[in-house]
């Protein structure tokens, strides 16, 4: 319990730092752009993915993504090579500023301050929700899977309906 309550202070100041650098770099926002994330998933996680097509998709933790579609392709075929039973995803996140300014979505260009800055590298900061708007398998490869998602804005009808219905289920109906 001890090593979780020091943990949940290192990830509370990550985000901060992380939200203080999206504030710092609207220049990188100004026009639509696509980032991609590649990593393999089982095929039970990926018909669950297919099953919310046109759905929401939380993301709950930092995820790393990158400007560059070759390396998160790159990314995907390594967890392939890894286990054979995965599928290979790319996530294709198409990125609105219209959409990230009236949203909770927090990006940061993180190249810069990365290791490998050829990487290109992006980071989405922790519980971004995504509008899953297109599952397919391409035709180069039966193994590989593009996925599109598109930021969703807080003003989302189906978004608000389901954060009224958290808000409802948690502080009791008052009906």
């Amino acid at each position: 319990m001890d090593a979780l309550i020091k943990l949940s202070f290192f990830i509370r100041d990550l985000d901060l730092q992380l939200e203080q650098l999206h504030e710092e770099q609207p220049a990188n926002f100004q026009k639509s752009f696509t980032i991609f994330r590649g990593q393999g998933l089982s095929k039970k996680d990926l018909q669950s993915l297919s099953n919310s097509k046109n759905g929401l998709l939380s993301l709950n933790n930092f995820l790393s993504s990158s400007i560059k579609g070759d390396m998160a392709i790159g990314f995907a075929q390594d967890a392939l090579h890894k286990n054979a039973s995965t599928m290979d995803i790319i996530f294709l996140m198409t990125i609105d500023p219209n959409k990230t300014l009236t949203s909770t979505t927090r990006l940061v260009m993180f190249d810069v301050y990365s290791a490998l800055p050829q990487e290109k590298e992006t980071l989405f900061v922790m519980h971004d929700i995504f509008r899953v708007s297109n599952i397919k398998q391409t035709i180069k490869n039966n193994h590989l899977w593009e996925v599109q998602l598109t930021v969703t804005s807080d003003s989302d009808p189906q978004l608000a309906g389901l954060a009224n219905r958290i808000k409802k289920d948690l502080c009791g109906s008052s009906e």
